[in-house]
């Protein structure tokens, strides 16, 4: 039973390892794509989007407050990717003024 188990853990293993040609190029891929959304989420070129992609995504607008120092940001904006969650739990604050990040 001990030596199926171990087995069955070393499989596990390989099957993933980036070793492996496709595991390299999702690890590359994944970071390049991690680089990109970073980018643009922390630009100040992007003041305001569509209003409907402002109220689901989190945008640069958004994550400028999530960063901000000001008294009236604090603790807000927690959401990753959906901010409907922080609409949801009243943690929402929209952009109304240039925030001092921290």
């Amino acid at each position: 039973m001990k030596r199926e188990l171990i087995r069955r853990c070393r499989f596990a293993r390989t099957r993933r390892s980036p070793s492996s040609k496709d595991g390299k190029l999702r690890s590359v891929l994944g970071g390049a794509t991690r680089s990109a959304h970073e980018l643009w989420i922390h630009t100040e070129r992007v003041k305001k989007l569509p209003g409907p992609i402002e109220f689901v995504f989190n945008t640069p607008s958004y994550h400028r407050v999530h960063h901000g120092a000001n008294e009236l940001y604090l603790d807000r904006n927690y959401g990753g990717i959906l901010i409907i969650w922080d609409r949801i739990f009243g943690t929402y604050q929209g952009e109304t003024e240039r925030s001092a990040t921290a």
